[in-house]
């Protein structure tokens, strides 16, 4: 059972899943670290000594190593990660430019993997022997079913979830370390506005492809209530 000397690590704290764990897990007496590109959108988290507050790029190792460390030189250790940072580039595949494809699976894929490995190292070499930790990887609904338009989202999604997976079963069992992956369906939050729509290519551009029938859809009303919906879709 967790107690309050709990250290929590969260990326993408701004707004949505992110901030509504972290200011519940501040309500409930933990430590929280709670990370954004943006610091100031960190500011209904008070000033105290349980909660730190970290400006965070998943896409940069570099700053994804000063957070942990940052996070163990404050608190003096790391009990559980949420990996929960994230946004949805929707588009015609063949249309989307590479860099922004590279950009959306350093997004998803690589920005948590590199937390996941450092935090695995934490667990084991900092916190005391055998206490280890616990991964959380925000999943999707979009890790198990595929949607026209968004490919490069679902596959950072896919990849996220059979590294988790194979991961999982590399470390010995007396570190202590748990793996969870967490796959929401319809969650009616603000992700519609972290939704990249664009990049449309003329031979898909039609009113009968699936692509513009599901945007058509996911423009009703309501949709926000729906499974396919980019306000849902996290």
């Amino acid at each position: 059972m967790l107690d309050f000397n709990t250290v929590w690590f969260i990326t993408g704290c701004s707004s949505g899943i992110g901030k509504s764990l972290a200011s519940t897990i501040h309500a409930a007496g933990h430590k929280i670290v709670a990370t954004a590109r943006n610091i100031d959108t960190l500011s209904y988290l008070p000033d105290e000594a349980n909660v730190l507050k970290l400006s965070l790029d998943v896409t940069s190792r570099e700053a994804i190593l000063e957070s942990l460390s940052a996070t163990v030189a404050q608190f003096g250790r790391l009990d559980v990660v949420i990996n929960n940072a994230g946004y949805a580039l929707m588009g015609d595949t063949e249309a989307i430019p590479e860099s922004d494809a590279r950009l959306q699976m350093e997004t998803l894929f690589w920005g948590p993997v590199l937390i996941t490995q450092e935090a695995v190292r934490i667990f084991r070499e900092v916190n005391p022997a055998g206490k280890g930790g616990t991964i959380v990887q925000v999943f999707s609904i979009g890790g198990y079913l595929t949607f026209p338009g968004s490919s490069f989202y679902h596959a950072g999604k896919f990849a996220l979830g059979g590294f988790t997976q194979s991961f999982a079963k590399e470390v010995d069992p007396s570190w202590g370390i748990k793996f969870l992956v967490v796959a929401p369906g319809g969650i009616q939050t603000n992700f519609g506005s972290n939704v990249h729509l664009e990049h449309r290519h003329p031979a898909y551009n039609t009113l009968t492809s699936p692509f513009n029938q599901l945007v058509q859809y996911m423009m009703k009303p309501s949709c926000a209530r729906d499974l396919f919906s980019a306000r849902s879709m996290c």
